[in-house]
């Protein structure tokens, strides 16, 4: 930019003035841009992540593994509930904000009591930086809860090395969403409209539904959604997944079981349509055992 005739009386030259100005939208631009991409994190839908196996033996074995970690999941649910075990580990909610129902903590344990985020560490970082990277202020307790889940699912996948917010999130996110609603609905009617349930009740629905978002367990959920899932076998454009084998296979062998379900992909979208049970590959012919 070339010198003008005002920048003699100026103590800067004009050009650096229309830079600095420049620079100032550019960063109103950027924070725009930051919180649009913040938005639409929160309603766009992560694909369940793939993790493909060599043989049908490693897809057995790990789906062994998998259903076999259900017992630990419950259990680490439970703990935050009763205020027990692992969650006794970390930082206390003293420093709570506030409790929205504090009778209801019998029954719910810390689930509605809110913190602030920065007071929540997890290893050498914070709750929430763990959980998401994202908003930093007021948390409720239940993020130590999210954060214990997806700790796990880490250590269950350590092939699934991505480490940001995604299809995991998501999966937690929304059994918590929808247990917030139905405790809307029954701590809301009046003060004691807890005592009308049963406390084990209560905790057993807690765990059936988070649970059931994860693994489909409770009610056998879309296999779009569901972790044992996230392995399969392939062979052609067909696929084996995880779910196939949540019962023991050989033991299915004696009930003139037609084969696992094979299922091909939906024009590269991550939803399956199942092709039929067999011992074969639909498409070469290949055996699996």
């Amino acid at each position: 930019m070339e010198p003008q005739i005002i920048d003699y009386y100026n103590n800067m030259p004009s050009g650096i003035n229309v830079i600095d100005k420049m620079n100032e939208e550019l960063d109103d631009l950027q924070k725009k841009y930051d919180e649009l991409e913040k938005k639409y994190d929160k309603i766009k839908e992560f694909p369940r992540p793939g993790i493909r196996v060599k043989t049908i033996d490693e897809i057995k074995i790990y789906s062994k593994k998998i259903y076999d970690s259900i017992p630990l999941f419950e259990e680490i649910i439970y703990d935050f509930l009763n205020h027990r075990g692992w969650i006794l580990e970390y930082d206390k909610p003293d420093n709570r904000l506030y409790s929205r129902n504090e009778s209801s903590e019998k029954y719910i344990g810390h689930w509605w009591t809110w913190v602030v985020a920065a007071d929540l560490k997890w290893g050498d970082t914070t709750a929430h930086k763990f959980y998401d990277r994202g908003y930093e202020g007021d948390f409720k307790y239940n993020l130590y809860l999210k954060c214990k889940l997806l700790e796990e699912l880490y250590k269950l996948f350590p092939e699934y090395t991505e480490r940001k917010k995604g299809w995991f999130h998501q999966q937690i996110d929304a059994s918590f969403t929808e247990l917030d609603n139905f405790l809307n609905i029954i701590f809301n009617i009046d003060d004691q409209s807890y005592e009308l349930f049963n406390e084990k009740k209560i905790k057993d629905m807690f765990v059936s539904l988070i649970m059931d978002k994860l693994f489909g367990f409770y009610t056998w959920a879309d296999d779009d959604i569901i972790i044992p899932n996230i392995i399969y076998y392939k062979c052609c454009d067909y696929k084996i997944c995880g779910n196939e084998f949540r019962l023991d296979y050989e033991f299915r062998l004696d009930y003139d079981y037609e084969g696992p379900g094979w299922y091909k992909e939906n024009n590269g979208s991550s939803h399956l349509d199942f092709c039929e049970n067999s011992f074969k590959c639909p498409g070469c012919g290949k055996s699996i055992i």
